[in-house]
């Protein structure tokens, strides 16, 4: 079971219960956000003491976070298709967040936490990913799909840390939305990789055969993908 709550100081917490689960635990997940595991029987008042008791050490955890996945800033490029704009605004109480145009927007009131700013920014890349991976995959899979003789069952969405994509022995393909940040040919090529991968279920030569066989130039597309990673 999972649930969240917002903090001033490190934004959104996000609390797993886990029936195995013995004590309450507290992470940096790969966001740079707080992920406590407890269980089931561990009270809301509790958690929060416990963030309460170690805010000193939680906050350098952060930072030093922060330091291997540089801060997102105004002017920050979320990939070929937006730029990132973090406003000041007296004017408001609130964060606001919103994308319009090619520019996700994140205006914020003053005394604003840094690392609130951080997650909301996030959240709302995140969020605007999401819904172009949905408007954008399911037909290019597809149309490739087709077009190379692949079948798979079906497509879900991922944020799966350090891979691109994934395919089950069931023939479900897995895409991170993080590709949405990438050139076309290489989101064209990790759809490639998973439909290869419901005819070879490992890397075997016949399934490079099959990739070089429906992508002639993969070698250089791979080497374009090689170059980043998933940013959660």
């Amino acid at each position: 079971m999972k649930q969240t709550f917002y903090d001033a100081q490190f934004g959104t917490v996000q609390v797993r219960r886990i029936a195995t689960a013995k004590f309450v635990r507290i992470r940096v997940a790969t966001d740079g956000a707080l992920v406590v595991t407890a269980p089931h029987r561990a009270r809301m008042t509790e958690i929060s003491a416990l963030i309460n008791s170690a805010r000193d050490k939680l906050h350098t955890l952060v930072a030093e976070h922060s330091t291997k996945h540089p801060a997102w800033e105004n002017g920050s490029r979320i990939g070929e298709r937006h730029v990132l704009a973090i406003i000041p605004d007296e004017r408001i109480s609130a964060i606001k967040c919103f994308a319009k145009d090619g520019t996700i927007t994140i205006r914020y009131p003053r005394g604003t936490q840094p690392e609130v700013i951080q997650q909301k920014a996030y959240d709302t890349i995140k969020k605007t990913l999401r819904a172009e991976a949905k408007k954008y995959m399911p037909e290019r899979l597809a149309k490739l799909a087709s077009a190379h003789g692949f079948h798979y069952e079906r497509l879900r969405y991922s944020t799966a840390n350090g891979r691109w994509g994934s395919c089950s022995s069931s023939g479900t393909i897995s895409l991170n939305i993080w590709l949405m940040t990438l050139p076309d040919a290489a989101i064209d090529y990790v759809m490639i990789h998973e439909l290869a991968h419901t005819k070879h279920m490992n890397h075997s030569q016949q399934f490079w055969d099959q990739v070089a066989t429906c992508m002639p130039d993969y070698k250089a597309r791979k080497k374009v993908l090689s170059q980043h990673s998933p940013r959660n």
